[in-house]
């Protein structure tokens, strides 16, 4: 299972796209091998592993350093083809998984969101409802709800994006 878990990561899928996570547990004979390969590969291709990881075993899951879940969901921020994983920022705002994950990590995730902060591609969803609201969603977005989370700070998501740059620039002279 492990293998077929890196490979939709690979492919760039979302958690919702899976054909696995949610839907079936890492066998427990996998768990040393699943974290020994989120420690060496902390990248989007470990993405459905750390998850799959996370359903199956808290402790496994934790045993990761903050930094490395970090790095691992930050490349997914920055790779994957759809980011409906990662909430709704306008619109009745909701954390995704993916987003209270990255939150989670705390400050180790502030290396990883500060490039990402300049991120101005599409932030795509699937699904036609999810996919007119995101519309307007950047990768950027995203990264500066993370870290305004982590700092603290109340996320501000404008309709504008020219406001939701002004915000973003606030926030990266902020982290230096």
């Amino acid at each position: 299972m492990m293998f077929d878990l890196i490979a939709e990561s690979t492919k760039r899928l979302s958690l919702m796209e899976s054909k696995l996570v949610g839907r079936e547990k890492l066998p427990d004979d996998e768990q040393k091998a699943a974290v020994d390969y989120i420690l060496n590969h902390p990248d989007f291709t470990s993405y459905h592993l750390l998850f799959a990881l996370k359903d199956r075993s808290e402790p496994a899951f934790d045993s990761i350093p903050a930094s490395g879940r970090a790095r691992v969901l930050c490349s997914a921020l920055s790779n994957l083809n759809y980011l409906n994983d990662w909430g709704h920022l306008a619109v009745s705002p909701k954390e995704g998984l993916a987003m209270t994950a990255l939150v989670a990590t705390g400050e180790a995730a502030l290396p990883c969101l500060k490039p990402l902060l300049e991120d101005r591609r599409p932030a795509p969803f699937f699904g036609s409802a999810d996919a007119t609201v995101a519309a307007q969603y950047r990768r950027a977005d995203f990264a500066y709800h993370a870290a305004a989370r982590i700092l603290n700070e109340k996320p501000v998501f404008g309709a504008d994006s020219k406001d939701r740059d002004r915000e973003i620039a606030r926030l990266v002279e902020e982290l230096g």
